[in-house]
């Protein structure tokens, strides 16, 4: 059986997640482009909000009314420094918080280059 220790931690996950404020280049396999702000990150995945134009671009039928997981993307961000962030992954979650703002959740499904270890020495910073 697998033990984690949660030192105090209510939430099931086995990647934490670390609040950041990480601008992200989000391109839909449609080709579309668009500029987001990671909201929180882990080894899994991140977290953005967006208003209701880039949810629109997302997914035009209505974001929060439909399943999501087939919706494919790649992203990029700076990190750090020299370090960069390039994954491909997919929409887990779309919840609605206001009138015009979103929280999407994208899962990394793989990674280029160096990025995944590039994402654990960016979180492993975050602790420290």
């Amino acid at each position: 059986m697998l033990e984690m220790d949660t030192s105090g931690h209510n939430e099931r996950r086995l990647s934490w997640r670390h609040q950041v404020d990480i601008p992200v280049d989000l391109l839909l396999s449609n080709g579309i482009m668009l500029k987001v702000n990671a909201c929180n990150l882990s080894l899994k995945g991140i977290l953005f909000s967006c208003d209701n134009w880039i949810s629109n671009k997302i997914e035009p039928r209505g974001i929060q009314n439909h399943p999501l997981d087939h919706i494919q993307f790649s992203i990029s961000a700076e990190l750090d420094k020299n370090k960069k962030l390039y994954a491909n992954g997919r929409i887990v979650i779309a919840r609605r918080v206001s009138q015009d703002n979103y929280l999407i959740g994208l899962e990394f499904i793989d990674f280029q280059k160096d990025s995944y270890t590039n994402l654990q020495a960016y979180i492993n910073s975050l602790k420290e």
